[in-house]
């Protein structure tokens, strides 16, 4: 389940240098990455779970709480794209975002997800740093892409 978003950051930034692309379904990463509430009730790492290991998953979410991503903590995750396409991954309706805006990935030498801008005239800031290189997430980080504020967390739980 998609939603539209509102912006949350104000201020005056350019508009992207593509046009508006109509919203269809979720993006290809269905199984490592879902979208709307109801699918994070459930850790999707069962094998993990019964084994009574710690799990570990990452989610990206709107300002006012609404999780728009759910991240795996392992290399199994590969390329995250986020943007306004219909083929990204994680998907964010607002006009200054660029279809594929920035890329997410787990780095296993630093044991983290780690951000970087895709391209286009819309830079990609976390934590009010421009993104000019892959930049770690830290958990609390404010990621902004066009006018739209996201909160990366890291969910960290005993399985069992």
């Amino acid at each position: 389940m998609n939603q539209s978003f509102s912006n949350q950051q104000t201020g005056r930034i350019g508009p992207a240098d593509d046009q508006p692309e109509p919203h269809s379904g979720s993006g290809p990463l269905q199984r490592r990455i879902q979208a709307g509430q109801q699918a994070f009730e459930r850790p999707i790492a069962l094998d993990r779970e019964a084994s009574g290991v710690a799990i570990q998953y990452a989610t990206v979410a709107l300002l006012d709480g609404t999780v728009i991503g759910r991240l795996e903590c392992d290399a199994s995750l590969g390329q995250v794209v986020v943007g306004r396409g219909s083929l990204a991954d994680i998907q964010v309706h607002d006009s200054f975002v660029h279809r594929a805006h920035s890329e997410i990935h787990w780095d296993t030498d630093v044991r983290a997800h780690v951000i970087c801008h895709a391209g286009g005239s819309n830079p990609t800031f976390v934590n009010l740093q421009r993104v000019d290189k892959p930049t770690r997430l830290i958990d609390g980080a404010r990621i902004r892409i066009g006018k739209t504020e996201l909160i990366y967390r890291r969910v960290f739980y005993a399985g069992g």
